[in-house]
C-alpha cells in the first residue's frame, strides 16, 4: 500500500465518540415501531440498517474520507434518532391517555 492521502490512521478519541453516537442513533432508529413497519415491508433498509450498524461497531482504521463522511452524517442521523423516538413517546403518551379514559 502508497503512502498517500488514503493511508489509514488510527482513529482518535474524538471519532471513536462520533462512531458510538451513530451506533446508538442507528440502534434508536432500527429499534423504534416505525422503522420496524416501515423494514417489514422493505427487506433491503431492514438489511442495510443492520450493515450500517455494523460498520460502525467494528470500525478500527478508517480513513480520512471515511471519517469525513461519519462526521458529516452524525447531525442527520442524530435527528432521524430523534424523530423516530419522538413518534415512539407520543404513541406511548396517546396510551396512557387512552388507560386513564378507560378507567374512567
Amino acid at each position: 500500500m502508497s503512502a498517500d492521502s488514503k493511508t489509514f490512521n488510527p482513529p482518535t478519541a474524538e471519532f471513536q465518540a462520533i462512531c458510538a453516537r451513530v451506533d446508538g442513533y442507528l440502534t434508536s432508529i432500527t429499534a423504534s415501531e416505525e422503522f420496524i413497519d416501515l423494514s417489514s415491508d422493505n427487506e433491503e433498509l431492514l438489511q442495510l440498517a443492520f450493515v450500517a450498524r455494523g460498520i460502525f461497531r467494528e470500525l478500527i482504521v478508517p480513513s480520512k474520507e471515511l471519517v469525513d463522511a461519519i462526521t458529516g452524517a452524525e447531525g442527520e442521523l442524530k435527528n432521524l434518532a430523534e424523530e423516530f423516538g419522538e413518534s415512539e413517546s407520543e404513541e406511548d403518551s396517546d396510551e396512557d391517555f387512552e388507560e386513564e379514559d378507560e378507567e374512567d
